[in-house]
C-alpha cells in the first residue's frame, strides 16, 4: 500500500530503527498492510523534532521519534514495535486513564505535569511530562490509535520546588 515517499526515514535513527523492525511479527503487521492513516502518521512522527509516541492498536504497539527515545532512555531501542503497557510498566497506572479516556472519548487530553516514576537508566526516578494523548481515527473512522506529544518538564517542576523551598526558608516558615 506504501507509495509516495518512502515510509521509513532513513536520514533518522528512528526511522532506520523503523526499518529494521519486523513489523510483521507485531501485532500491527507488516507495513505493506498498513492504513494510509498509520502509514501519514509514522511520516509524522519521524518527522517531528518534538517528542511524539504513537500507540496503534488494541496492544498498545509504540511507533517514536528520536526526540521521544530520549525521554525513554534505555528502554530505547527495545520500545520501538513493542507494547507500551510492557515497556512502561511502571508508569502505566498514570498513563492508562488518560489513554483509555482519549481513546473512549475521541477527546484529547492534556496535562501540563504529569508525575510519573520511570526506570530508564536502571533506577527508579521522579519524572514530569507536559503531555497530550489524542485518540486517531483510521481510515474506517474507527479509533484505533493514541497519538502521544510530549515534553518533559522535570527540571522546571523540580526547580519550582525548589525555589518555594527556598523562599519558604528565608521568610522563616515553619509550616513545612
Amino acid at each position: 500500500m506504501t507509495e509516495g515517499p518512502a515510509l521509513f526515514d532513513d536520514s533518522v535513527p528512528a526511522g532506520r530503527l523503523m526499518a529494521a523492525t519486523d513489523w510483521a511479527a507485531t501485532p500491527i503487521g507488516p507495513p505493506e498492510d498498513w492504513s494510509r492513516t498509520l502509514q501519514v502518521l509514522v511520516r509524522s512522527v519521524q518527522s517531528s523534532r518534538y517528542p511524539m509516541l504513537l500507540l496503534w492498536g488494541e496492544d498498545y504497539t509504540q511507533i517514536y521519534n528520536d526526540a521521544y527515545s530520549e525521554l525513554i532512555g534505555d528502554r530505547h531501542p527495545a520500545a520501538m514495535g513493542n507494547d507500551c503497557r510492557v515497556t512502561l510498566s511502571e508508569a502505566w497506572p498514570a498513563l492508562e486513564p488518560l489513554i483509555e479516556e482519549a481513546r473512549s472519548s475521541g477527546v484529547a487530553s492534556w496535562v501540563p505535569a504529569l508525575q510519573l516514576l520511570l526506570i530508564r537508566a536502571g533506577f527508579p526516578e521522579e519524572a514530569y511530562f507536559s503531555v497530550s494523548h489524542a485518540p486517531v481515527a483510521d481510515d474506517d473512522g474507527v479509533t484505533r490509535g493514541i497519538l502521544t506529544i510530549c515534553s518533559e518538564v522535570t527540571d522546571q517542576v523540580v526547580g519550582e520546588r525548589r525555589l518555594r523551598l527556598l523562599q519558604d526558608l528565608s521568610l522563616g516558615d515553619d509550616s513545612r
